[in-house]
């Protein structure tokens, strides 16, 4: 008998588990870090906040990249599981990504009230 499945979860942290999600508002974007990375801090429905970290060259990295994301846009990364590597190495990771635009007019919060 196998295992029921898990239920999708909101996790903060590091996505692991098929399921597991971040989502909420775009309040802050960085760059940089070792391995080039860009950070999309999210704020939930509920005020927490996690931060999206993606390298530019991995898969989820890549997804983001295909869209235009701005501060006050709605972003939500969920983590569908692994795919086994074609040629050795380690397995590719498999995200969706849903990504709605700021309302038009809406002006992103100044830095200096941006919580970190």
């Amino acid at each position: 008998m196998s295992a029921p499945a898990s239920k999708p979860r909101r996790r903060f942290g590091n996505l692991s588990r098929e399921g597991d999600f971040i989502d909420g508002q775009v309040i802050k974007i960085t760059e940089g870090g070792k391995f080039d990375s860009t950070f999309f801090h999210v704020k939930a429905e509920d005020g927490k906040i996690e931060i999206v970290a993606a390298s530019k060259s991995t898969n989820l990295g890549k997804m983001l990249a295909e869209h235009p994301i701005d501060v006050l846009g709605y972003l939500c990364v969920l983590y569908l599981g692994e795919k086994p590597p074609k040629n050795g190495g380690n397995p590719l990771k498999i995200w969706s990504v849903v990504y709605d635009p700021p309302e038009v007019g809406k002006t992103p919060p100044a830095d200096d009230e941006t919580p970190f």
